[in-house]
Formats: C-alpha cells, sequence, structure tokens
C-alpha cells in the first residue's frame, strides 16, 4: 500500500511536471509551431484529467493522500513565489485536493 512518501512524491511530480508541459507548449505556440488551440484543448484534457484523479483518489490510502496533499501545498507554495504558478493554477490544484479529500472522507463516514 502507497505511504505518504509515495503521495508526496505524486504531488510534487505532478505539478512540475505541469510546468514543464505549459513551459514548453507555450514555448511552440510563440514560436508558431503549433497553433493556440492545441494549448487551449491541451489544458482542458488536464483539467479532465484532474477530474478523473479525483474520483480515482477514493481508492488512496489517508497517509498517501495527506502526502500527495502536502506534495501539492508544497510545490505550489515555491512556484506561485517564482512566478512559475499563477493564481489560476493555484485554485485548480487546491480545488483538486479539497474534492480528493472531501471525496475520501465521504466514503468512509
Amino acid at each position: 500500500m502507497p505511504r505518504f512518501e509515495h503521495g508526496i512524491e505524486r504531488g510534487v511530480g505532478m505539478v512540475i511536471e505541469a510546468i514543464i508541459v505549459a513551459i514548453l507548449f507555450s514555448a511552440f505556440v510563440e514560436a508558431g509551431l503549433i497553433p493556440r488551440l492545441y494549448f487551449i484543448l491541451f489544458n482542458m484534457a488536464s483539467i479532465v484529467g484532474l477530474v478523473f484523479l479525483i474520483d480515482k483518489s477514493r481508492y488512496w490510502s489517508y497517509g498517501y493522500l495527506l502526502g500527495w496533499v502536502f506534495g501539492i501545498v508544497l510545490t505550489a507554495g515555491t512556484l506561485i513565489q517564482t512566478e512559475l504558478f499563477g493564481w489560476f493554477d493555484l485554485l485548480l490544484y487546491g480545488a483538486t485536493a479539497s474534492a480528493a479529500v472531501y471525496l475520501r472522507l465521504k466514503i468512509r463516514l
């Protein structure tokens, strides 16, 4: 069963991967290599992926879930200071974390 440290790893990795992909995609858009529509569609698909992630969080252990939330908070807090992470991103990941915790608690109660 995955534990707290595995959740931290996934939370941090998830945010870092999102930042890297966003930087690459925006560079490709600015260089004219891909249309802006693809960037928008990719962002929409990522949000849908977060919804599916929330659904799967019901199978996570409490330790893993706590680690995942801690990893997101730790990474997002750092990245918001470097301006690589915007307020929309903070809101999106905060809502995802809140929904995952709510779903997990609702199932157990």
